[in-house]
């Protein structure tokens, strides 16, 4: 076999893996959380996230008012304001309530 035609062959083969890929991984412009998880003092809070749910293995003690992200991972067209090392407020005591006037 000679080489020019060996070179052709593999040619051929990365073209079709090339287009295999990208016909098996569909563009998505959904907007989502993929990974959360939080802590409190050297506790960490991983989550599941199916949809609109998200759901923590283990709970928070009560009277918790703040947690720290400590990881965070959203999709390729989302966006947040949050960031790794934010604090957020938890807890019904936390809740702030506007008048509708």
């Amino acid at each position: 076999m000679n080489f020019k035609v060996l070179l052709r062959i593999l040619g051929i083969i990365v073209i079709i893996l090339i287009t295999y890929y990208q016909c098996q991984k569909p563009e998505s412009d959904e907007k989502a959380i993929t990974l959360l998880v939080l802590s409190m003092g050297s506790v960490d809070y991983t989550s599941t996230i199916a949809e609109n749910n998200i759901t923590f293995a283990n709970k928070v003690p009560n009277g918790t008012t703040e947690v720290t992200i400590k990881q965070i991972a959203i999709s390729l067209k989302a966006s947040s304001s949050k960031q790794i090392g934010d604090k957020l407020n938890v807890g019904v005591g936390n809740l702030k309530h506007k008048r509708l006037e």
